[in-house]
C-alpha cells in the first residue's frame, strides 16, 4: 500500500508500503526502499519469531547491525542497520504501537533533527511529578503522560495507569513520554523526571534542554 508524498519531523515520506511476510515480495520492497531513502523504517518483524525476517533480510545484503534490542520499556526489540557503503540507515521498530510509537519520539525524531542541522533535544523538560508511581525495576519506562498545573500553578507530569504495549489508545490525550529510571520502590509526588514532548513547543516555563 502506497500514499502520495508527505512530510513528518522534517523528513520527506515518499513512500509507504504494508508487508505480508511473504520473503521474496517484503525483499524486493526493503531492497526499493534502501535504494532511494537515507532512511528506511520497518514496523514489526524484528523479533525472535520464525516470522520476523527483518533482521535476516539486512544481514544478508552486509548491512552492519549497530542496535539489537534496547534496555527499555516498552520498545525492547529496537533495531538499527548501517548499509555496507554507510550512507543508509534501517531502524526496526516494534510492531506493538506504543512501543513503536515511543522508539519513533526517542530515536527516530532526534536522528532527523540532528541530521537536518537541529536541535534533537527540543521538547525536552525536567519536570516533578503529580502523583506518586511505580517505576520498571529493570529496565528505564517511558510512559504515556499529560503535562498538569498542581495547586501552585506549577506545570507536573501525571502518568496514566499503564495499560500495556499493545493498547494503542492509552496515547490518547497524552502530550509526551516521562522517563522513569529503574528502581523497585514508588517514586513520590514532587519527584523531578524527564519528559519529552510529542511536539516541538516551548516548555512550560521550566525547559532544561537536556
Amino acid at each position: 500500500m502506497e500514499n502520495k508524498k508527505e512530510r513528518t519531523e522534517g523528513a520527506a515520506a515518499p513512500r509507504r508500503r504494508l508487508l505480508k511476510k511473504r520473503h521474496d515480495e517484503d525483499a524486493a520492497a526493503l531492497d526499493a526502499a534502501a535504494a532511494s531513502s537515507d532512511l528506511v523504517i520497518t514496523v514489526g518483524g524484528v523479533s525472535a519469531g520464525v516470522l520476523d525476517l527483518v533482521p535476516a533480510h539486512w544481514a544478508g545484503r552486509g548491512w552492519s547491525a549497530l542496535i539489537r534490542g534496547v534496555r527499555m520499556q516498552p520498545g525492547r526489540p529496537f533495531s538499527l542497520w548501517q548499509s555496507p557503503d554507510r550512507t543508509t540507515i534501517a531502524v526496526g521498530l516494534p510492531g506493538n504501537p506504543v512501543s513503536a510509537f515511543a522508539c519513533t519520539q526517542i530515536f527516530i525524531r532526534a536522528w532527523i533533527r540532528a541530521s537536518l542541522g537541529l536541535d534533537p533535544k527540543t521538547g525536552c523538560w525536567r519536570l516533578p511529578l503529580i502523583d506518586p508511581v511505580r517505576p520498571n525495576p529493570k529496565r528505564p519506562a517511558f510512559r504515556p503522560a499529560t503535562v498538569v498545573m498542581d495547586p501552585t500553578g506549577r506545570p507536573g507530569v501525571r502518568i496514566p495507569t499503564w495499560q500495556g504495549s499493545g493498547d494503542l489508545p492509552h496515547l490518547a490525550g497524552t502530550d509526551g513520554l516521562a522517563r522513569l529510571d529503574p528502581g523497585d520502590g514508588e517514586l513520590p509526588a514532587g519527584t523531578l523526571i524527564d519528559f519529552l514532548s510529542h511536539h516541538d513547543l516551548g516548555g512550560p516555563g521550566n525547559e532544561s534542554g537536556s
